[in-house]
């Protein structure tokens, strides 16, 4: 069971996020559109990497250790 105070305090803590991602958004918005477009192709990279790494590992892990998704 949560207290008042815990809830408040959670509360407070996710505005703080949400204030720091605008702000974020913000800075992204005024940078020159050439160096925007490149954030953005790096960062599409690193997910693509990231993803491929993904398949890959769940390739190499045999199927017996595998958990059943559903």
């Amino acid at each position: 069971m949560t207290t008042p105070y815990f809830n408040e305090q959670l509360a407070q803590a996710h505005r703080q996020v949400l204030l720091q991602e605008a702000q974020q958004e913000q800075l992204l918005v005024q940078l020159p559109p050439s160096r925007h477009i490149s954030i953005q192709y790096i960062t599409a990279g690193l997910t693509s990497f990231s993803l491929a790494i993904g398949a890959r590992w769940k390739q190499l892990i045999p199927r017996r250790e595998r958990v059943p998704s559903d």
